[in-house]
């Protein structure tokens, strides 16, 4: 059986926010058998465009026809009243916090300057460093609760109390903390007897390929019940 291996980051969303951020197109002409660059300065192009990533989370991206000097970037996750003061607007904020402009009932929305101010910092990899940046933001969102928790324990702080969010209609996820460790439970329903043998094949398979035997463990949904229950 092949696994499929998906990046954390959204490529679409990042190659979206550098072509907007590139300040010229540059030609190439061949006089004399010498090459000769020339550059022109591209003009910014309103746009609107909802993008949309796993989890349920999604983007909009907005250029006004009216202010072309900056680009709008909205975060919609469903579950942000949960995640937002658990970890996620604070990781945001640690790794985009000069873009953030407010945090919304459903996630945040940021502001990107496209003036010409930032061709210096552009001739410096400023467009590809911003693209990579905001295309982790699912992880940012989604993954704030594992990094409150990790960053607790690394500083000697771990938290007690068990963390948990349901990020799609079938998948869950508890934070389980645990004296010197941290214990991550996912929980995905499937209520097709088929898809449950599927599940449980693909799990021992990645299990085998890291020969870690406890590394992962297919369980009932009582004894996730009941494991979690001990925790708590």
């Amino acid at each position: 059986m092949a696994l499929i291996l998906l990046g954390a980051d959204n490529k679409v969303l990042q190659e979206g926010i550098q072509q907007k951020l590139q300040a010229f197109v540059v030609f190439i002409f061949l006089y004399k058998n010498k090459q000769t660059k020339k550059y022109y300065r591209e003009k910014k192009e309103p746009c609107e465009s909802k993008l949309y990533d796993f989890d349920n989370v999604s983007y909009q991206l907005v250029v006004d026809k009216d202010d072309r000097t900056r680009m709008s970037v909205s975060l919609q996750c469903p579950n942000w009243s949960v995640l937002k003061s658990q970890g996620s607007e604070d990781w945001i904020k640690q790794k985009l916090g000069e873009y953030i402009k407010t945090s919304t009932a459903d996630g945040m929305d940021f502001e990107i300057p496209l003036s010409d101010e930032n061709d210096d910092k552009k001739k410096k990899n400023y467009k590809e460093t911003i693209g990579k940046a905001f295309s982790k933001l699912r992880v940012y969102a989604l993954g704030g609760p594992l990094y409150q928790y990790c960053k607790a324990l690394d500083e000697k702080k771990a938290l007690k109390e068990v963390f948990e969010v349901k990020f799609r209609p079938d998948t869950y996820m508890w934070i389980c903390p645990g004296g010197d460790r941290l214990t991550i439970v996912y929980a995905l329903e499937f209520p097709t007897r088929s898809d449950r043998v599927i599940a449980n094949q693909v799990l021992n398979v990645k299990r085998k390929s890291i020969n870690i035997s406890t590394f992962i463990k297919v369980v009932g949904s009582e004894e996730i019940k009941l494991s979690i229950k001990k925790k708590k």
